[in-house]
């Protein structure tokens, strides 16, 4: 391919990647995982040392991603907040993938156009979108880089057999599991690339280059299920299925990759994983299987190539089709990015085959080619579209999966975080009705009628939370939103001890800290509440909150030095702070200084208290 060939292939890549995805930009975090993964995550708010030593010590969400965590911290910080750098990264990030899928299918092919229609196909794929529109998938679009970078410098080994194109398949090969760890898979996919290539020379060195990438993979293969296991994504429960359902189950969700990837219409958000199988699951698997025998039996002399082709579907996807159970979805779109790749080559191989007989060849590829981009494009936008509305996506989950848990669980939480009340309430209650464990369905629920004021509604669902799963990850969440409700019924015995569960549990929840310290301080127990309100501020609670509080404590206490200087950083905090002023200017009168030009600052600021303050500290010199 000439140089300017490669070059008007890039731009048609960038342009049509640009093209389909720039609507991401208009989008907000989604509810789901970004909150907890970026939004909500302190880490990521500030990229120093100290964060970036836990994004290499620490798991998220069940993912080991130090690589990704790095690049949320620098998008936070070049947006300060707003989600539109995570959202120009990803597309950047995609558009670069196709890039490289490009120069990779041209290595294999030696063929431009199936170069550029194959790279084109996987730009423009609604698959696709689920990976590059949520910010929380980033990670799928970064590792698949490198994945892909990974694969194009192995071609180059195989033909050069040089020591530092090697060197670039192992770098790219960490970097892209520091990503994601799905990018284990790598070495099924180079073997397939070996098929692929159609070089059968000095086949014993290829097999030793494999050997250490297989080495670090089942390293990083086994700290990936650990994280998964630790943060309680694996499912060990359905590790008792029979084996032979769960290969059916595995083949059942390869052929639902393969199909959607060929014809991506009906696409989901989510894909509940069946509760039971049934006969058409088995029909699929075996028909299926026959289908793959015939596809790489005949014809004999393309079946080497076909096994190649197979491998580079099937390896990515491997972990993810519930043979190692987690999670609650049977297959997801993200899972799909790097397994695209060679069924849009064999797609781009057929389209360019078929109409070699016929007169006008070149045009009628050319015209058919562009309306399954189009299509594909127009599909993608509208997809795209539908992930900038997060409400809109799970009312469509729901219509499609009515009897799934996590669809109604889901939706609930969308409607809970637009303040949607009602319809939260309702859809948590289906949750918990159609699996009476789901844990965070019950919490959910607890937390809506806490906020309808539904206090012993609210307080048999956490009740409930407590009694089916006592060892929960989240159980002192449980425990600190009952006290919350105790303590509006007026039970201030009950809400202290369980605020004290809470905190036994949660050694380092500062809100159940700071709601200990308040209640301690209501019931006249001032020492122990200046020791929670510490506890809260070391942990990084509101610090306005807590020192002024805190200061009110020590004033109780006759101690005001130690309010005076707590108040003093509140006033520096927020120089607006009528009620800092106050008390700073009652507790300086009362430690024997001047406290006078405190108490008009704070009556000028509108503190209702104040003048009459003045009148007895001041011999009745006011501002009024």
């Amino acid at each position: 391919m000439s140089d300017r060939s490669k070059w008007a292939g890039v731009l048609a890549i960038v342009c049509l990647g640009l093209f389909t995805y720039w609507t991401s930009l208009k989008s907000a975090f989604f509810s789901w995982d970004d909150l907890d993964l970026v939004v909500h995550n302190k880490q990521v708010h500030q990229l120093d040392l100290a964060n970036l030593h836990a994004y290499f010590s620490s798991t998220f969400l069940g993912n080991y991603q130090p690589l990704t965590m790095m690049a949320y911290g620098l998008e936070w910080l070049i947006g300060k907040g707003d989600p539109w750098p995570f959202h120009l990264a990803s597309i950047l990030l995609h558009v670069s993938c196709a890039i490289v899928v490009f120069r990779l299918t041209d290595e294999i092919t030696k063929e431009r156009w199936i170069a550029l229609s194959t790279a084109l196909l996987f730009v423009a794929s609604p698959v696709q979108v689920e990976s590059v529109s949520w910010i929380s998938e980033q990670k799928t679009v970064l590792s698949g880089l490198f994945y892909f970078m990974a694969m194009f410098q192995y071609l180059r080994y195989l033909k050069s057999g040089s020591n530092s194109n090697y060197l670039m398949v192992l770098t790219f090969f960490v970097l892209g599991i520091l990503s994601k760890a799905t990018a284990v898979m790598l070495p099924v996919s180079l073997l397939g690339l070996v098929l692929l290539s159609g070089n059968k020379d000095d086949i014993a060195r290829r097999w030793r280059g494999l050997a250490l990438l297989v080495f670090v993979a089942i390293v990083f293969g086994v700290l990936a299920i650990w994280a998964q296991s630790h943060d309680g994504y694996l499912r060990t429960d359905r590790l008792g299925a029979p084996l032979i359902e769960r290969c059916v189950l595995a083949v059942y969700a390869l052929v639902q990759y393969a199909v959607r990837m060929v014809i991506p219409i009906h696409l989901s958000a989510l894909y509940p994983i069946p509760e039971n199988l049934l006969w058409y699951h088995f029909a699929v698997a075996f028909a299926s299987v026959l289908c793959v025998l015939l596809f790489l039996w005949w014809p004999a002399s393309e079946r080497r190539k076909r096994i190649g082709l197979l491998l580079l579907f099937v390896g990515p996807l491997l972990p993810l089709v519930q043979l190692i159970p987690f999670g609650e979805a049977l297959t997801a779109d993200r899972y799909a990015y790097v397994a695209c790749f060679p069924v849009f080559l064999l797609m781009s191989q057929l389209l360019f085959r078929a109409y070699a007989r016929f007169q006008y060849a070149t045009t009628i590829t050319i015209t058919t080619g562009c309306v399954i981009l189009s299509l594909y494009a127009y599909g993608a936008r509208r997809r795209t579209l539908l992930w900038n509305d997060e409400l809109a996506m799970f009312k469509n989950i729901v219509e499609r999966y009515p009897d799934s848990d996590i669809a109604q669980f889901n939706l609930a939480t969308t409607c809970f975080h637009a303040d949607l009340l009602p319809e939260a309430r309702t859809h948590f209650s289906l949750a918990t009705q159609l699996d009476d464990n789901y844990v965070q369905a019950w919490l959910g629920l607890g937390a809506v009628n806490a906020d309808l004021h539904q206090c012993n509604l609210a307080i048999g669902d956490f009740s409930k939370v407590i009694s089916i799963a006592p060892e929960h990850t989240n159980i002192y969440a449980a425990y600190y939103h009952r006290a919350l409700c105790y303590m509006d019924q007026g039970k201030p015995g009950l809400g202290l001890a369980d605020l004290r569960e809470a905190i036994r549990y949660q050694r380092d929840f500062a809100p159940a800290h700071y709601e200990l310290a308040q209640d301690l301080a209501k019931v006249g127990d001032y020492r122990n509440a200046i020791g929670e309100y510490s506890l809260a501020l070391a942990y990084g609670y509101d610090q306005q909150a807590c020192r002024l509080n805190r200061a009110i404590s020590f004033g109780w206490l006759g101690n005001n030095a130690s309010a005076i200087n707590d108040l003093n950083s509140v006033i520096k905090m927020d120089p607006s702070n009528a009620t800092g002023w106050f008390l700073r200017g009652v507790a300086k009168s009362r430690y024997g200084a001047d406290g006078c030009s405190d108490l008009k600052q704070a009556e000028l600021l509108g503190y209702p208290q104040a003048g009459q303050a003045i009148s007895e500290l001041c011999q009745g010199t006011s501002t009024q």
